[in-house]
C-alpha cells in the first residue's frame, strides 16, 4: 500500500477494548477491505517487531503484531481506503527493496520461510 510519499503495510493502534488480533482485522479491512472471511488466516503464524518510533519530539517504543493471512480468492483485488494512494501485488524481493525497513524484511523473511513449511 502506499501512503502519500511512502510504502507502507496495514497497521494501525489498538481501541480500548481490543486485542491485538481484533485490532488487525478492524485495520485490514478498514484500509483494505478484506474481512476475516475473505482470509485464510494462520494465527499461529504471527510475527512481532518491535522498533523505536519519534512522536512529537520523543522516542518511544513500538510493538506491531503482524499474522500470516492467504486470501480465499487470489483475485480478489482491496478496496483502498482513503488512507492510500495505490497498491501492488510483488515478489519477495521487490517488496522488500521498496520498503526499504530492515524490520520489513526480516518479517517477509520469517513469512516467506512460514509459507513453505506449510
Amino acid at each position: 500500500f502506499k501512503l502519500f510519499s511512502r510504502t507502507n503495510y496495514i497497521l494501525g493502534h489498538v481501541d480500548a477494548g481490543e486485542d491485538d488480533f481484533t485490532t488487525a482485522l478492524r485495520e485490514t479491512s478498514e484500509e483494505a477491505g478484506y474481512t476475516e472471511n475473505d482470509l485464510v488466516i494462520h494465527k499461529d503464524k504471527a510475527k512481532v517487531l518491535n522498533y523505536e518510533v519519534s512522536y512529537k519530539g520523543k522516542k518511544q517504543d513500538k510493538i506491531v503484531t503482524y499474522w500470516l493471512a492467504e486470501l480465499k480468492n487470489e483475485e480478489q483485488d482491496p478496496t483502498l481506503s482513503d488512507e492510500h494512494t495505490e497498491f501492488r501485488w510483488l515478489p519477495k524481493a521487490a517488496a522488500v527493496q521498496l520498503s526499504g525497513y530492515k524490520d520489513f524484511e526480516q518479517m517477509v523473511e520469517h513469512f516467506d520461510s512460514q509459507i513453505k513449511a506449510l
